[in-house]
């Protein structure tokens, strides 16, 4: 293991200081932007929204949006905030927003099954 010098290790620790009081002063999902790197297939980064869950409870839609802003193309929905599947679905159109998969069950059997499984084709699961 390389040895560091007392320098080499106060000016990491200033920038781990500073990066860290930076991201408490940051919007929970600014400070997320900053984690994402970038890469060739940025535009195929997505985000499980269950990690915005409390934001979600408080505005939805502003969620959405700050989501896509940031450049997110993808979510993934733990639910549908007591939307219809064509309703949810206009709303991710409108943010330029893909759903892909989600993060909850198909339950149930017959005809009760076959109604969410239609609901996932129309957000587009």
């Amino acid at each position: 293991m390389a040895r560091r010098t007392r320098r080499e290790f106060l000016k990491e620790a200033a920038a781990v200081s500073g990066a860290a009081t930076l991201a408490t002063r940051l919007d929970p999902l600014e400070a997320a932007a900053l984690a994402v790197p970038a890469s060739p297939w940025a535009s195929r980064i997505g985000l499980e929204l269950y990690t915005v869950r409390d934001l979600l409870t408080t505005d939805f839609e502003g969620t959405l949006a700050k989501v896509a802003a940031l450049g997110y193309t993808e979510v993934e929905p733990t639910s549908y905030n007591n939307m219809a599947p064509r309703e949810f679905r206009a709303l991710l159109d409108r943010y330029k927003l893909t759903a892909p998969s989600t993060h909850a069950p198909a339950r149930g059997s017959g005809a009760e099954l076959e109604k969410q499984l239609e609901g996932f084709q129309v957000i587009g699961i």
